[in-house]
């Protein structure tokens, strides 16, 4: 968490696919565009490139 309005998740682990992120309360909206909604874990396709991250949208 950098603060609590941004969530981020980068991939560190070469050849990884998949990274699982438990997102607090909250709507979020993602590096991707997509929103999701928090309190639960997600689990988001990526590739070493990628660095997931989200901002939360209500407060």
């Amino acid at each position: 968490m950098l603060g609590e309005d941004i969530l981020v998740a980068p991939v560190i682990t070469k050849g990884q696919t998949e990274r699982t992120i438990a997102l607090p309360n909250g709507k979020w909206l993602g590096y991707d565009g997509k929103t999701y909604e928090g309190g639960k874990t997600i689990t988001l396709r990526v590739s070493l490139s990628d660095i997931p991250y989200f901002e939360r949208m209500d407060q």
